[in-house]
């Protein structure tokens, strides 16, 4: 049987000596997560599950790419002003937990609010 040898004390030494290892994840990183979301949200929907977590996809790729933006902008701007890799970590962390649990629980606003937007777009085309 094999094991995966994962340790998250030296994951976080590593990013603690490197700290531009936050900046590339939170900006490419995220990305690629988007990416592998999309893919998963594609399959969901050629099963014809799509109309259950259409909306929840959306939103979360909303905070994805939101949080690969202003991540990246935050991670350049802590590299830059010599702010340890760990502490980058952390607040990276704070920021994506935050948004995560904004659009939980503004969810309805939000798309109330994202579907009056597309419809305002649609009349203007018109």
């Amino acid at each position: 049987m094999m094991v995966l040898n994962f340790n998250i004390i030296n994951l976080l030494q590593q990013i603690n000596n490197e700290p531009v290892i936050m900046v590339l994840w939170s900006s490419f990183g995220m990305f690629l997560c988007f990416i592998a979301l999309a893919l998963v949200l594609k399959i969901i929907q050629k099963l014809g599950f799509g109309n259950y977590f259409g909306n929840t996809f959306y939103l979360l790729s909303a905070t994805i790419l939101f949080s690969c933006v202003l991540g990246s902008i935050t991670q350049i701007l802590l590299l830059l002003s010599d702010v340890s890799g760990l502490h980058m970590f952390f607040i990276w962390l704070a920021m994506f937990t935050t948004y995560c649990f904004f659009i939980l629980f503004n969810k309805k606003m939000i798309t109330k609010w994202l579907s009056t937007l597309v419809n305002a777009n649609q009349v203007a085309k018109q």
